[in-house]
């Protein structure tokens, strides 16, 4: 029994980690709207920022009572619920905040955010398979939502590639000293834009290898290493 409430504590305090520091990382504000930085903005935190996660629910539960097409009231109240720890009230307010605003690049990488958080919580060291599939799905429409919310970023450069890889490093840069997993799979999304837009880019390729997780990072690596037949780093990668 003691045994038992450990490891229930142990998964708790985890829960608990990863929320906290997804928090920090969104309240932080990232970018402002208006500066030119190709940085996610994640999506917009609560207007007051003494506001509490339980008051915001109740604030923006009356907004939305009263005007229920309120995209920013609908995200609010999502990075309310996130905060809270209930992913699928979360994510049900940021695809119901997708489905009034398509082009909400916000609401992907939010939303994007909060399949990651759900990824972890089923895959932990003890699950099972039913535990581990439903980890896979949810890393799946996580690296989906990331990639939609940098399409939607880079829509209007001149330069969509370019746009896109600077896009990627940007993200990157945000996890250099800490692997954050909401921030490696961001940074997974980007590069498989880059792909995507540019499918014989060996460079993207090794870059995506960097922060997949296995099969899928020696098939990015083999793919670079194909592409660029000649280059040691590759090689050296593959061996």
């Amino acid at each position: 029994m003691n045994e038992m409430l450990c490891k229930r504590t142990v998964v708790l305090a985890a829960d608990l980690l990863i929320f906290c520091a997804w928090a920090l990382f969104m309240m932080a504000g990232r970018a402002d709207a208006a500066s030119p930085s190709p940085l996610p903005l994640r999506q917009p935190t609560f207007a007051d920022p003494s506001e509490t996660p339980e008051d915001a629910v109740v604030k923006y539960n009356a907004v939305l009572e009263k005007q229920p097409a309120n995209v920013m009231a609908l995200l609010r109240r999502g990075f309310a619920y996130s905060l809270l720890g209930k992913c699928e009230e979360a994510l049900a307010d940021y695809t119901e905040a997708i489905r009034l605003d398509p082009k909400n690049a916000d609401a992907y990488d939010a939303r994007g955010g909060v399949h990651v958080i759900m990824e972890l919580r089923a895959d932990r060291p003890e699950a099972g398979g039913e535990q581990r599939a439903a980890a896979a799905k949810e890393h799946e429409a996580a690296v989906a939502d990331f990639m939609q919310m940098a399409r939607l970023r880079i829509a209007d450069a001149p330069d969509k590639k370019a746009a896109a890889v600077k896009l990627a490093e940007a993200q990157h840069s945000m996890h250099d000293d800490y692997a954050d997993p909401v921030d490696v799979t961001c940074e997974n999304g980007c590069w498989r834009v880059v792909t995507e837009i540019d499918p014989r880019d060996a460079e993207a390729w090794y870059h995506l290898s960097g922060c997949s997780s296995f099969p899928e990072s020696m098939e990015a690596l083999r793919k670079a290493a194909e592409l660029a037949p000649g280059n040691i780093d590759y090689l050296k990668a593959l061996a």
